[in-house]
């Protein structure tokens, strides 16, 4: 019996230190692609954790060079991936097993704002990027942004031939990055610079008063869209009235 009980105990702490799926696949796309990518070209950051509006957030990649910034959410998933870019979850179907999860495009949006805040690189000239290592495969037509494999990935990234930093801007992005991960995990972030990033991120008034809304005459306020970023007038009495304007 004390026998059977040990060898539990270790199947248990075993299992405990045994890295999950999900971070096995990112430290297999980090190794992969510092293989297939010129070191002299492009920095590949991996695991970064980064000061966010609630907190911080878990970054799987991010691939830095003067074609561009990519920020990269690494998805391990086996069986029939169902997805459309508009839609807050997409499905994973294994034989006859359903499992929803949210879209990680959606996701990953979040992270190009916690990168924008400690770059100054608005998110628009970033790349949102998903990356499959798993099987599976798109039952539906895959979004843009969304990679099977590191061969697809490969070649998008080798197609991107127009500069947008020069090589000194790359590396100053790299260590911007790795400088604040190294902040977080020593837990010497400052509340001012907490602060700083809520601030930034506060929607700025629209021109002009607040308007009525064009559903139900109710006042409206400032609204932004999380897809884009961009403001809006949204009514007051969201959800029950759904009514918006376009910003002047």
């Amino acid at each position: 019996m004390e026998f059977l009980f040990i060898a539990l105990v270790a199947v248990v702490v075993f299992r405990l230190l045994l890295p999950s799926k999900g971070e096995a696949g990112e430290r297999k796309a980090a190794k992969r692609l510092r293989r297939l990518l010129d070191k002299q070209q492009y920095f590949v950051l991996s695991d970064l954790l980064l000061p966010a509006l609630n907190g911080t957030t878990q970054i799987d990649l991010v691939v830095v060079s003067r074609y561009g910034l990519w920020i990269i959410e690494v998805k391990n998933y086996d069986g029939w991936i169902f997805a459309s870019p508009t839609d807050k979850q997409w499905t994973q179907t294994i034989y006859k097993e359903k499992n929803r999860f949210q879209n990680p495009l959606h996701q990953n949006f979040k992270h190009l704002k916690a990168i924008e805040a400690i770059t100054g690189v608005h998110h628009r000239g970033m790349k949102n990027i998903v990356l499959f290592v798993g099987s599976a495969k798109f039952k539906t037509e895959q979004p843009d942004g969304v990679y099977r494999g590191f061969n697809e990935l490969k070649l998008a990234l080798s197609q991107e031939t127009n500069l947008r930093f020069t090589d000194p801007d790359a590396k100053r992005i790299a260590e911007q990055l790795t400088a604040a991960d190294k902040a977080c995990r020593e837990g010497t972030t400052s509340r001012q610079h907490i602060k700083k990033l809520k601030a930034d991120h506060k929607p700025a008034k629209l021109k002009g008063d607040a308007p009525k809304c064009p559903r139900c005459e109710s006042a409206m306020a400032v609204r932004t869209s999380r897809k884009t970023g961009e403001q809006f007038w949204g009514c007051t009495q969201f959800p029950a009235c759904k009514g918006t304007r376009k910003a002047c």
